[in-house]
């Protein structure tokens, strides 16, 4: 199958979708948000490439979990995308920054960076996965069905989320609310359209409950 499925709008989500996820899992993780945000705003646009590519090139977009709404209790997710520019803030080019209130973390190349006031370098940590960690660890889950995976379907679907939320704020050209608890956008019926899709008539692999057309 080509590579360039992941561009059109029926078959793909972009590179946010593609290769965005990974660092937003990360990101996301390190937050320890175990819901959905409540507030998605941004930009999503192409601004390089002439092409029938349907996603954005550039992204810019951010992600609010509201917890019980005071000072210190909220998270900011941030997530932005120049996969044609060669100027970068880091040297791997896809780096995830933790920014706290003392300092600022970035894990990326095979160590962690740890940085004090006006980017102070404190503390360089190499750190490396076992070779096939991952496998072992979903092998392990096959063969004891009560055992949980390290990164479970629910953890999965709370990170791919955030791709599809993106996208959803790029296409509308709108900041969203969402109802983590139903999974709709608020006030928005647009938007909310674009959570799913419209399958075709006689379509192999229509969910259920899924309108047609």
């Amino acid at each position: 199958m080509h590579y360039h499925w992941h561009w059109f709008h029926n078959f793909g989500t972009g590179d946010i979708g593609n290769d965005g996820v990974h660092g937003i899992d990360v990101a996301r993780w390190g937050l320890g948000t175990e819901t959905h945000p409540s507030f998605i705003s941004g930009y999503g646009s192409k601004l390089y490439f002439d092409d029938d590519q349907e996603f954005p090139d550039t992204y810019v977009i951010t992600y609010e979990y509201a917890g019980d709404g005071k000072a210190g209790r909220k998270r900011l997710l941030s997530y932005e995308q120049r996969i044609w520019s060669p100027y970068r803030q880091d040297a791997e080019g896809s780096s995830i920054f933790f920014c706290g209130t003392e300092g600022m973390m970035t894990p990326g190349g095979g160590r962690v960076r740890i940085y004090g006031p006006n980017n102070k370098l404190r503390q360089e940590l190499d750190y490396s996965l076992t070779p096939g960690v991952h496998q072992r660890d979903f092998l392990d889950a096959i063969k004891d069905p009560s055992r949980r995976v390290n990164a479970d379907i629910l953890t999965a679907h709370l990170s791919s989320s955030l791709s599809h939320l993106g996208n959803v704020v790029a296409r509308v050209g709108r900041s969203i609310r969402l109802d983590p608890q139903t999974e709709q956008v608020v006030g928005d019926e647009e938007a909310n359209r674009l959570l799913d899709r419209r399958y075709r008539e006689g379509h192999w692999a229509v969910p259920r409950g899924i309108e047609l057309g």
